[in-house]
Parts: structure tokens; sequence; C-alpha cells
């Protein structure tokens, strides 16, 4: 037993990790990586689940992990979203004390949900297994440069955890763009199905919506708009926050409605 115990724990001190979201970009990066024999016994494809992804995408990424024989681990946070924004204890600043955050939105630190779903329980999720070392596989693009200097998994983030992290970009390094990305997961016969409706999708009640992807919820899956407006409609009565700061997701309803109406005339 005592062996066992050991051996668990040299085999999770280091791992690769590739950062899977099921989108077009991380996907091509990981079917990249295994065309080219980048995944072997020490590689988790690692999924987060957020619980407000779609849950299209959570089945796609379940069948396409069977279909390919991934060595897929999907972790979620400790509570759902709706915990975060109606129960959560405020831990600083006037509301201290109070329950809920509200809805997040998509201004500078407010977007608390990146933290909470996605940051925190990946690195939670590390200490837990005895993970010390990680080299973490992101799906950036040269699109997306920037952002790798304001990554949500950055190395500084896992010192607090115990963990020392090495980032990796091999979309970036292979000169890769997001309609690179796109086109190879055609051709691969792996581009998430949710691209009939996006150009790009998270959360489906993330606060950095497009009014287009707001549309598109609206017209192709209403039952999730619908959730939307709710929680917003609640948030704003409580905390006086909502996704957007110049529209609320009933105005976006009605005009999406008026727009409707004027097709129909025509």
């Amino acid at each position: 037993m005592n062996n066992e115990r050991i051996y668990i724990c040299v085999i999770n001190f280091y791992v690769k990790v590739i950062n899977w979201s099921g989108g077009k970009n991380s996907t091509a990066m990981l079917f990249w990586m295994l065309e080219n024999g980048f995944i072997d016994d020490n590689t988790i494809v690692l999924f987060i689940d957020t619980t407000i992804d779609f849950k299209e995408n959570v089945r796609w990424v379940k069948s396409i992990a069977k279909r390919f024989s991934l060595p897929l681990k999907i972790i979620r946070p400790e509570k759902p979203f709706l915990w975060y924004v109606f129960c959560k204890p405020v831990e600083r600043g006037k509301r201290r004390g109070e329950k809920g955050y509200g809805v997040p939105t998509c201004m500078r630190n407010e977007r608390w949900c990146c933290k909470v779903l996605r940051r925190d329980p990946f690195y939670k999720w590390l200490r837990e297994e005895g993970v010390k070392e990680v080299e973490l596989f992101t799906g950036y693009t040269v699109n997306e440069v920037k952002r790798v200097r304001r990554s949500l998994f950055a190395k500084e983030y896992g010192l607090r955890y115990g963990v020392k992290v090495k980032m990796r970009y091999p979309l970036i390094e292979l000169g890769w763009d997001d309609s690179t990305c796109y086109r190879y997961c055609e051709e691969k016969g792996v581009l998430n199905p949710l691209y009939r409706y996006f150009n790009r999708f998270g959360c489906r009640f993330c606060p950095c919506n497009s009014k287009y992807n707001w549309r598109m919820l609206w017209l192709y899956f209403p039952k999730y708009f619908r959730q939307a407006v709710k929680i917003e409609e609640k948030s704003m009565r409580l905390y006086g926050r909502r996704f957007k700061p110049e529209w609320s997701l009933k105005e976006l309803e009605e005009e999406f409605e008026r727009e409707l109406e004027r097709k129909r005339v025509k």
C-alpha cells in the first residue's frame, strides 16, 4: 500500500495538461498535438465545466474524447454559477458579509466568473492530485498574442498554490490564426456543431457575449436565453447589476422581436 502511494505521488509530480474548451482553437491545438505525437502517458486533456457551459458542448467534448480515445479529465467548481451570483458571502468591500456577487460583467475587475469557475478549480485540482509542476498548453492563436500577458492560468497564480507552471502556446509558435484553426478542424472532422450558430462561443451566459451572440442564443437556444433573462432581472433587483451596462437582456429581447416582426412584414 505504501509503495502504491509513492508511485501515485511520483507519477503526479509532473504532468502535461492540454486545456481544451471545445472551441475551434483549442480543438485545433489538441488534434495537432495528437497528430504529431505530443500526447503521451503523462498527458491529461482537461475540460473545465463551469456549470454554465452549453450542454451541447459538454456532450460533444465527451463524444469526441471517446471517439479518439483521448485522456479526458473533466473538473468543475465546488459550487455552481448561481451560488456565486446569489449566495456567496462577500468577503471584501462595502458589501462585506452580504450574500451574492450579482451577475458578472465584462468590465475590468468585475468578471469574477473566470476566477471562481475556471482558475480556482484548476489549481485546486492540481493541488489535490499532488502535482508540483505542470506544462500547460493553451490554444491562443496569433490573433490573441496580447492575451498571453494576462492569461487566466498564468504562472504567478500557480505559485499561490505551490505549483510551478510552464505556459505553452503551440498555435502561436505555428503562426496559426483563427481561420487556420477553423479550416483545420473542418478538415479533421472535429469542428464543434455550435459553430453553425456562433462565430465564437464560451459560457452560455458569458457577460462578454456580443449582441450577435445574444441574438443567436435567443433564436436557436431560447431556453438558455430565458434563463439568462430571469437571472439578470433578479440580479438587477437585488444588486443593480446586469451583464452589460448598456442594455438589459429584456431590452435586447424586445429589440430582437421588433427586428423579427419587421422581417415578417417585408
